[in-house]
């Protein structure tokens, strides 16, 4: 929500030509540009209570039960992200860019894998570790979010350098093998599975 500041020269700047010179007219408007710019000043800092991004305790939870998202016990970030996601789920329609949505707002994740696994099957990584709450609450809610007869067979989590086994003749430059005693750091991490 972007507040408005200027009623009042806005009011005036959109009057026809004709009217710019009548100095009574201008009174007028000036005078109800006025009477609504005080009302806004007035009214934004409610406004602002009930906007997602910035609600917190009793105003979030008053906004998750109009959306049908319980609080569980979370905090307010965490909460925050559970009522984003309520949202996509209740205004899905399955597409790939609604899934990758709602897992954002699940996961935090700012790099994804999203993979078709069989048909009418799909695998969703993150690169971002959720609470343990939410980890709970993943496959429920994508599930949720996808087209009837689609299933989401795995969610989790993958390193920025995952394990890979590199044939002989190609390198993978996306993840690392083995690790060596010269060198325990190198090599691949293994992901977490969720579900």
């Amino acid at each position: 929500m972007i507040k408005i500041t200027d009623h009042k020269e806005q009011a005036i700047s959109r009057l026809l030509a004709q009217y710019s010179d009548k100095d009574n007219f201008k009174s007028v408007i000036e005078g109800i540009a006025e009477m609504v710019q005080d009302s806004e000043d007035d009214f934004y800092p409610v406004l602002e209570l009930l906007d997602i991004n910035n609600a917190t305790g009793l105003w979030l939870d008053l906004l998750g039960s109009i959306l049908g998202q319980k609080r569980l016990g979370l905090g307010d970030a965490i909460y925050r992200s559970l009522i984003y996601s309520k949202i996509g789920r209740n205004t899905s329609n399955g597409t790939y860019a609604n899934i990758v949505s709602v897992f954002i707002a699940l996961t935090e994740s700012t790099s994804i894998t999203f993979k078709e696994l069989d048909y009418a099957s799909i695998s969703l990584l993150g690169n971002s570790l959720p609470d343990p709450t939410v980890q709970d609450l993943l496959k429920e809610y994508m599930q949720a979010v996808v087209l009837a007869g689609v299933k989401v067979s795995e969610i989790g989590y993958q390193y920025d350098n995952p394990f890979i086994i590199a044939s002989l003749t190609v390198l993978n430059p996306d993840g690392g093998g083995f690790s060596s005693l010269a060198s325990p750091t190198s090599g691949g991490q293994l992901g977490t599975l969720f579900a």
